[in-house]
């Protein structure tokens, strides 16, 4: 035999279902919300890994400049890296004041990321005349 409260109780579990879930998502919300805060982050920091690298490799042939190329060294040149699409490479060479056979060189590496913000990021070195 049924008593009459149960049956007053048979459709509460369903709105105690759906009030569960609902504090469940509101719960859940930050959490998602960090992790594509966070893979955000990752994306821009595996980006400017990526264009450090690319200044690195267009930083070391200057080290290997012989005595005939040092006067020949452009004092700025750009350039698109093929195999790095969306970067752009600008290296200057200037000469360091009061001490010859030395220049200042600096290589900088632009991109515009995913927010469409302008990125770079910049290597400077002395780079001395071999013989």
């Amino acid at each position: 035999m049924r008593s009459r409260f149960a049956a007053d109780e048979r459709g509460n579990i369903y709105v105690e279902a759906l009030i569960a879930v609902a504090v469940l998502a509101v719960g859940l919300m930050p959490i998602f919300g960090g992790w594509s805060l966070s893979a955000g982050a990752r994306a821009q920091t595996a980006r400017q890994n990526a264009a450090l690298a690319v200044a690195r490799a267009h930083m070391e042939p200057l080290h290997r400049y012989s005595a005939l190329a040092w006067d020949e060294m452009p004092p700025q040149v750009t350039l698109q890296d093929p195999a790095n699409p969306g970067f752009t490479i600008t290296r200057t060479a200037a000469p360091r004041s009061g001490q010859a056979g030395l220049k200042d060189v600096t290589v900088t590496v632009a991109w515009v990321d995913a927010r469409g913000k302008a990125q770079s990021v910049a290597l400077a070195t002395a780079v001395a005349r071999r013989p």
